[in-house]
């Protein structure tokens, strides 16, 4: 899988705007040139993969977001047989490691915490790719 294929994307789940712009500018400072999408809650999540005719490569998902949150969505993701094979990363900043143990549980792929700082940003971009690059 080419990583700087257009064709490959990374859709974020994500309610803070600025959460959303760090992760953008972390991916293309480590020359990812493929799609970045942003979502604002579980609702538009599904909605967006359930009317794309090519799934993202990795999806990043919050925790904590309006209308439908994190666990539902990650519950819906990996029930459904056409979305549960994409690459899902909880991205929070919850501390709890009940959690984590949860989300596991669910099926995510990692569980991530939010990271405080821009090296922190671009340490997590660095692990995305690594991702995609699998």
């Amino acid at each position: 899988m080419n990583i700087t294929d257009k064709t490959q994307f990374i859709l974020i789940a994500e309610d803070d705007k600025d959460d959303q712009v760090f992760i953008k500018h972390a991916l293309e400072g480590k020359a990812f040139d493929g799609r970045i999408e942003c979502v604002e809650n579980g609702i538009m999540l599904l909605d967006f993969l359930r009317q794309t005719s090519e799934p993202p490569g990795l999806i990043l998902l919050d925790l904590n977001m309006p209308l439908k949150d994190g666990y539902e969505t990650l519950r819906e993701l990996k029930t459904d047989p056409q979305l549960r094979k994409i690459p899902t990363i909880i991205l929070t900043s919850s501390m709890s490691s009940d959690d984590e143990v949860r989300c596991t549980k669910l099926g995510c792929n990692q569980f991530i915490r939010k990271p405080f700082s821009v090296n922190e940003y671009i340490q997590l971009a660095d692990g995305l790719l690594n991702m995609l690059r699998a």
